[in-house]
Formats: structure tokens, C-alpha cells, sequence
């Protein structure tokens, strides 16, 4: 691509065939290669536009046309390409959550087989919620709880997933953050709603089998954010 001199400022010549013309028509692509001037990026974020022989330039900084510079990008919220976002975070979590909440479950189950709780939390908070007499057994109680506990499960992992902002948490934080979830269910709302004993008066086995259990899912939720961060955060 030329570059010529028209009324004394370098302007490109653009070939007929970027301008989509056979060659034959010199007025028409002579009018249109008077809007066409080269860049100038000596100085970033400035453009220069031509049109009637004349030049507006928008200044560097907060002109209409300011671009950002080379290796600048927003931070604020940064593109799904370049990195993490907090629908992603979210996303991560929650997949993260869910598969962790499985892990806990084999360990709630294990527990029950053993004999070492008579029955499964989920189910009995499920159950007090559920019409009529909070401490009897109601049909379908069982289904809702394992869905219960998953969803619980999906949106504690979705919170960490935020509070990591798409980071590679360390296998110990999901599990400080999986053991203050059971301090504040089960020694607080769920005992303060009567639903359970707090932890401090609850039978040993019980306790054993839920400490373990989100012992097992914390540990869980920050492996898989790991793995899911991974592209994002590579370890240096």
C-alpha cells in the first residue's frame, strides 16, 4: 500500500481492489481515498481522522477517541478471555460445591452404615420444614433432603468460588471455610430452630461422622477449584 502527498500530508493510496473498484472510475476513487489517511500511533490512544482536506485529532487522554494503550485492559471486570469473572467464579464454585457435596454424602453414609448416626441431618431438617410435626417421619423426606444438601452443597461452593475471585484456593482454606459452615449450622440455627443438639451436646458419633464429613467436603471444594482455576491462574 503507497503512500502519497495530497495538499501536502501523506495520505494512502488504497489498491482498487481493497476499495472494491475495476480501475475505470478515477473520479470515484479519487473522492474515496480522500477519507483515507494513515494512523499516526506515534503517541497512543490518538487518532487522526481526514475528510474535506481538513484534521481532527482527539487529544491522549479523555479525548472521544482515546484508545488504551498496549498491554492496558480493565480490570474491573476482565473479559472471559483474559481471566476470571464473577459469573464464572459463581459457575466454578458451584460445579466445585456439587462435586464436593457428593464426597461428603459417601462419608455421611459411610457413618450411617457404621451405626454411628441414626440419621442423616439433611433429612431431619428437611423434615422440619416440611407440614406438619417436625420431629415424624414424612414421605418423600429423603429425596428432598439428598436435594437439599446438594443445593446447600452447590451454593457454599459457588460463595468460595467468589471469595477466591478465580484464584487456586489452597487445599486448607476450603477446609477452615467447609468447618466454619458447620460450626454455624450446627451450633447455630440448626439447634437455635430445635431441629438438632448443638455440636457441644450432640451424640459423639454424630459429631464425628459431620466433622469428618465437612472435613472431607472443604478439602474437596478447593481441590476442584484448582482444577477449574487452573487455565485461569496457572502456578508460577
Amino acid at each position: 500500500m503507497a503512500v502519497q502527498q495530497q495538499h501536502g500530508r501523506p495520505v494512502t493510496a488504497v489498491p482498487d481492489e481493497k476499495l472494491g473498484l475495476p480501475g475505470r472510475h478515477p473520479l470515484l476513487r479519487e473522492s474515496l481515498e480522500h477519507f483515507v489517511t494513515p494512523v499516526p500511533y506515534g503517541s497512543a490512544g490518538t487518532i487522526a481522522r481526514r475528510g474535506n482536506g481538513s484534521s481532527c485529532a482527539a487529544a491522549e487522554s479523555g479525548g472521544p477517541f482515546d484508545l488504551p494503550r498496549t498491554g492496558e485492559a480493565t480490570r474491573a471486570g476482565t473479559s472471559a478471555k483474559e481471566g476470571p469473572t464473577m459469573i464464572g467464579d459463581l459457575v466454578r464454585g458451584g460445579l466445585g460445591g456439587l462435586f464436593a457435596t457428593a464426597a461428603m454424602s459417601a462419608v455421611m453414609v459411610a457413618g450411617d452404615r457404621a451405626g454411628l448416626m441414626r440419621d442423616q441431618p439433611p433429612k431431619r431438617i428437611t423434615r422440619a420444614f416440611m407440614p406438619g410435626h417436625r420431629h415424624r417421619p414424612k414421605k418423600g423426606e429423603g429425596v428432598l433432603g439428598a436435594l437439599a444438601h446438594l443445593g446447600f452443597g452447590a451454593a457454599s461452593g459457588a460463595l468460595f468460588g467468589v471469595l477466591t475471585g478465580g484464584r487456586r484456593p489452597p487445599v486448607p482454606a476450603g477446609v477452615a471455610y467447609a468447618l466454619g459452615i458447620w460450626l454455624v449450622s450446627y451450633q447455630g440455627w440448626v439447634p437455635g430452630l430445635g431441629i438438632l443438639p448443638p455440636i457441644s451436646r450432640d451424640r459423639p458419633g454424630r459429631v464425628v461422622v459431620m466433622g469428618t464429613g465437612h472435613v472431607v467436603y472443604g478439602a474437596a471444594l478447593a481441590a476442584a477449584l484448582r482444577r477449574l482455576n487452573a487455565p485461569l491462574t496457572p502456578e508460577k
